[in-house]
């Protein structure tokens, strides 16, 4: 029995995310509607990837030229890969 929330899905072996200042975090091995896993850790930057941190990461497919940007929070980090969840933006309130 699945008790995910969401679907993983597979994204090309090439799919890797950038920080903000354009630094390799880690190759995307899964993704789903909450979140991903980062693999290969660039060794400078796993120790930035703690639990609870906020990061804007961009997602690049190079075979396909696709990026997306997406606000996450790191919930786990290993030895060579990382957790993280997609944080919703909120929108300001008319009033």
């Amino acid at each position: 029995m699945n008790r995910r929330q969401f679907e993983r899905l597979q994204l090309p072996q090439d799919a890797y995310a950038v920080d903000e200042r354009g630094r390799q975090v880690g190759r995307i091995s899964t993704v789903g509607g909450g979140g991903l896993r980062l693999d290969h850790l660039a060794p400078g930057l796993a120790p930035e990837l703690q639990p609870g941190r906020r990061l804007r990461l961009t997602v690049v497919e190079p075979q396909t030229r696709n990026t997306h940007t997406l606000e996450v929070v790191v919930r786990y980090r290993a030895e060579d890969h990382a957790g993280v969840e997609f944080v919703a933006e909120k929108k300001p309130r008319k009033g």
